[in-house]
């Protein structure tokens, strides 16, 4: 049986992401950056700029806002592109009605023992799309038109997808964690 541990959880840099046709009072695109439950960061489509939503955040400067809105700007457009990409699969690309992709990710970090878990899920029209299976860095498709979007991204975009939630979003919570301006420990009871 394990004692109490400290599990430091991130879901970050664009950890939640929705984009949506049809939505006349909706920005086209919405970003959410989230660590440890809270909402660090927001983007929309509409202003075009990272925000910070935490003060501890801002700690990490100027440089991190560009940084931040210059990923969000390029993620729009590709995401975007998923979109239009799945709505083709579907064959709604003249349809004019409401669709939505979100896609959820983050990380995890146990600091005691130094075990990482990550996720990566999209979901199209409020229902699971595909999502990574980290273990084998593959795609598995949650219905039958997204088969075609996981031959296109069983390779590349997995490997991506493995790279960034093992390494990247793993220094990121290492940055939260050593800015220490909040306490970012969670206890386990085991």
């Amino acid at each position: 049986m394990r004692g109490n541990a400290s599990v430091y959880v991130l879901e970050d840099d664009s950890g939640l992401h929705t984009t949506a046709t049809g939505i006349k009072d909706l920005p086209e695109f919405v970003g959410v950056n989230v660590f440890d439950d809270e909402v660090t960061g927001y983007f929309d489509s509409r202003n075009n700029q990272f925000e910070i939503r935490q003060d501890w955040v801002k700690e990490l400067g100027e440089k991190y806002v560009e940084d931040q809105t210059k990923s969000f700007r390029d993620f729009t457009c590709k995401f975007k592109e998923i979109l239009k990409m799945i709505m083709t699969e579907f064959n709604q690309t003249g349809d004019q009605g409401v669709h939505t992709l979100q896609l959820m990710y983050g990380c995890q970090l146990d600091d005691e023992y130094g075990a990482t878990d990550g996720y990566s899920q999209f979901g199209y029209d409020g229902e699971d799309f595909i999502k990574l299976d980290l273990k084998n860095t593959d795609w598995v498709a949650a219905r039958p038109e997204a088969e075609i979007i996981k031959q296109k991204w069983d390779g590349g975009e997995a490997k991506y997808w493995k790279n960034y939630l093992e390494h990247d979003c793993v220094e990121w919570i290492k940055k939260y964690v050593m800015n220490g301006k909040i306490s970012l420990e969670r206890k386990v009871s085991g």
